[in-house]
């Protein structure tokens, strides 16, 4: 039971959420380490209509979503634990920043937990392509 509460207090401690997160500016958003120097995902789309298939990708791999600010995202993968391995436990986290009207960028960064990392996954490739499929009106099947 120890073990299980310790095991607890490092999950919390794991995940990089960016500091005064709801109060992110544009400016801010290109400072974070998860995106300071990264090529974005552009999507030819209003900030709103991004921000909201964002929100769609990420219930789509799973995530129950945690923070939904303007211009930043995240969400919470429920851990689950099988005979040998946990899997499950990774934070994805979503920014976006308004280039102009009609274009916003898009980063997104998956964070590991320290347990069950070995059966943990990114999920920034799904989530980049669920945004995709939403935004061009494409239907989606199941997460893997």
């Amino acid at each position: 039971m120890t073990l299980l509460a310790a095991g607890a207090v490092l999950l919390v401690g794991c995940a990089s959420t960016p500091n005064n997160a709801s109060t992110l500016s544009k400016e801010d958003i290109l400072r974070q380490p998860d995106v300071k120097g990264k090529p974005p995902t552009v999507f030819p789309k209003q900030l709103d209509e991004v921000r909201q298939a964002g929100l769609r990708a990420l219930t789509f791999v799973g995530c129950e979503v945690k923070t939904q600010d303007p211009l930043f995202l995240s969400g919470r993968r429920p851990n689950k634990f099988g005979l040998f391995v946990g899997s499950g436990g990774e934070t994805v986290k979503i920014f976006l920043y308004p280039e102009s009207e009609k274009q916003t960028h898009v980063w997104v960064d998956t964070d590991l937990s320290f347990v069950g990392m070995a059966g943990q996954q990114s999920w920034d490739k799904q989530v980049l392509e669920a945004m995709s499929k939403i935004l061009d009106g494409n239907q989606l099947g199941k997460a893997q």
